[in-house]
């Protein structure tokens, strides 16, 4: 997934490209289809399954559960579940998680837009 996110962030032919993905349970897609930078999610993908990707601006933790921010109330949030954080900074090496601020990210999921269009 690194050189998926280096492509998107890197290189614009790479992100309006033709070419088909194929993930495992989901449809083949365009590659400029598929990929949807975290400034572009829009109500249009809301329950959509997509590639998306952008800076972290900063993470917070609520009820245990870990929330990765992209910027103020309307920008997209990742969430972790409680019972996945542990693995989740594991896998990552990370100590805490303030040490995801200003990286880059790519997650691969279904979108939901909360009230009031807040992305997650």
């Amino acid at each position: 997934m690194s050189t998926l996110l280096r492509n998107s962030l890197r290189s614009f032919e790479y992100r309006n490209s033709e070419q088909l993905i194929e993930l495992s349970g989901h449809e083949k897609t365009k590659i400029k289809d598929f990929f949807v930078k975290f400034s572009y999610i829009r109500d249009k993908h809301d329950d959509k399954f997509h590639g998306y990707w952008g800076a972290i601006t900063d993470a917070k933790f609520m009820s245990g559960n870990l929330w990765l921010n992209s910027g103020g109330p309307s920008s997209v949030s990742i969430f972790i579940a409680k019972e996945d954080v542990k693995t989740f900074l594991e896998r990552f090496k990370l100590e805490d998680e303030e040490s995801l601020a200003e990286t880059k990210v790519l997650a691969l999921s279904l979108i939901h837009i909360s009230e009031p269009t807040r992305p997650y």
